[in-house]
């Protein structure tokens, strides 16, 4: 199920970057290495968490948050991101 909601962001990228586990320890760094090879002014990461919109803004990039995942959505906006309330919602933005 997931796959066909992310599968739908598909055409609007390069490359889609991810972690298999929920520790994010290198997050960041994974991050800024992409930039450095693609076009900073065209990246955004999107996330599920306030932890992501933290490594977007070191990165220097645009961050959407998604209000489905580990995160209420009063969280999400607490930290000034542009927040949706599911995937398909990052299409709209995009």
């Amino acid at each position: 199920m997931f796959c066909n909601k992310l599968c739908i962001l598909d055409s609007f990228f390069d490359e889609i970057l991810g972690l298999p586990d929920i520790f994010a320890a290198s997050k960041a760094e994974m991050g800024k290495a992409y930039v450095q090879r693609a076009k900073p002014g065209k990246a955004v990461l999107i996330g599920d968490t306030t932890h992501d919109k933290e490594v977007a803004d070191s990165m220097g990039i645009a961050c959407i948050l998604v209000a489905n995942g580990h995160q209420s959505k009063e969280t999400l906006l607490s930290c000034n991101a542009l927040v949706v309330d599911c995937l398909t919602d990052v299409v709209r933005v995009l």
